[in-house]
């Protein structure tokens, strides 16, 4: 303002004058809201565990922790949704769960990793901020015995752990035998917690969850469908109960989304397990 009076030719009295008059300052400070720190549990939407896993979790804080422990449902077309909804008001450490729901910025660490003791040093590096070193080795003794995977399947589910861990083991030896397929002990504690719960559900709600692109699957993926079929005849039988198409859509997707590994002799293909 005053470079253009001067350059107008206006006398230096005018130009302080005007300037005076016409440049009056002033200020604000915007302080950054504190979000609090929080750690998501997320599962699919008719699978709910995201609940039970939180109550493990809490239980597992030391007394006093300021942090809170959320919950989501989600489908695949709702994870930016989820990130949007907590994003504002949260800091989210990070998510927990049974399937990866792929949120931006937020790493997950999955329950199979918990119970195998895997990237607890990630999970701690979360936590320094918010805990000192005796309460985080107090959280790791505690997370060791509320999530072994007797004490998981037993809280996540009504059946007895004992005789639903021995059948889930029998079931996928015999799919990763018909399949040929190597199955990483990571994805195997995640495929325990998945059938267990999806039996319960079955019992207790009849109605399957949906699957996306139902038709293609059933379409393109006929020998996996008859493999674990057969594979789960036998718990079926024991339960009284018919696994539909959908929950076998989804047992294709955890076991080809994680890490499988292939025997030398195996079909497996990055796009399709079980192309010729």
């Amino acid at each position: 303002d005053i470079g253009a009076m001067v350059m107008n030719g206006y006398s230096i009295e005018m130009i302080l004058e005007e300037a005076s008059k016409r440049n009056r300052y002033q200020y604000s400070v915007i302080r950054k809201a504190q979000k609090q720190d929080a750690i998501l549990c997320v599962c699919q939407k008719g699978f709910q565990t995201a609940d039970k896993i939180k109550d493990l979790l809490e239980v597992s804080l030391p007394k006093g922790t300021p942090l809170v422990i959320l919950t989501a449902e989600y489908d695949h077309s709702e994870e930016i949704k989820i990130s949007s909804i907590f994003a504002g008001k949260y800091n989210i450490l990070f998510t927990a769960g049974t399937t990866d729901p792929n949120i931006s910025e937020t790493d997950f660490i999955s329950i199979e990793e918990i119970i195998e003791n895997h990237n607890i040093k990630k999970m701690n590096s979360y936590l320094k901020p918010i805990m000192n070193e005796n309460e985080i080795t107090q959280f790791n003794q505690n997370i060791i015995r509320n999530f072994s995977l007797d004490n998981l399947i037993k809280y996540l589910t009504i059946l007895n752990p004992e005789i639903i861990v021995n059948n889930v083991e029998g079931i996928i030896a015999d799919i990763e035998e018909k399949l040929k397929l190597k199955i990483q002990s990571k994805t195997k504690v995640g495929l325990y917690i998945h059938i267990s719960c999806l039996i319960e559900r079955i019992l207790i709600n009849k109605s399957a969850i949906t699957y996306d692109h139902l038709e293609e699957f059933i379409a393109t993926q006929q020998d996996f469908i008859k493999i674990v079929q057969d594979s789960l005849h036998k718990i079926e039988g024991i339960y009284n109960v018919k696994i539909p198409l959908e929950e076998i859509g989804h047992l294709y997707d955890y076991i080809q989304s994680d890490s499988v590994k292939n025997k030398e002799d195996s079909v497996y293909d990055p796009n399709d397990l079980f192309q010729d």
